[in-house]
């Protein structure tokens, strides 16, 4: 009878353990779904927007190879052959924890992805037409207080001048 019962314990304890891994598995690879589309919304439309821009109307951040945790422009807009410049386009973090990518344009901020904790600008004094981007994520699993981070750095070419 206690071999029975000890067979029987060692079992139940493996059953536990397997069903503990595999919840940790899916709360982890749930975070990183989760991780996956915050950058990649936020990268997408960043970057659609910033190749329509142009040096010349890039106000908050200048070509002096430093880092800006915001950036204004404005997006070349054509009609009937001629060009005309956008009212001014930010992006920023915000909300109310500071964690969200914020889209203003015309006044009227748009969230555009949540769990952004960096979100960098610069330019270089020899390329000024090509913007730096680093953009870092960090989503909570939904087991225990771990996070899942990850950085995104990569680089935008004016099309306009």
């Amino acid at each position: 009878m206690i071999i029975c019962a000890a067979l029987f314990s060692l079992i139940i304890g493996a059953c536990i353990a397997l069903m503990l891994r595999g919840w940790d598995s899916w709360a982890i690879s749930s975070a990183q779904a989760q991780l996956s589309q915050d950058l990649s919304q936020s990268v997408s439309r960043m970057t659609n927007e910033l190749m329509q821009s142009g040096s010349s109307v890039m106000t908050s951040v200048p070509a002096d190879n430093n880092w800006y945790p915001q950036i204004t422009f404005s997006i070349a807009q054509v009609s009937d052959g001629s060009v005309a410049w956008s009212p001014l386009l930010n992006y920023s973090l915000g909300g109310a924890d500071g964690q969200q990518l914020i889209r203003t344009f015309n006044g009227q901020p748009q969230t555009i992805a949540d769990h952004i904790t960096l979100l960098q600008f610069s330019r270089q004094a020899a390329t000024p037409n090509i913007v730096n981007v680093q953009l870092t994520a960090s989503v909570p699993t939904n087991r225990g207080n771990q996070k899942l981070t990850s950085t995104l750095n990569f680089k935008v070419f004016l099309r306009n001048p």
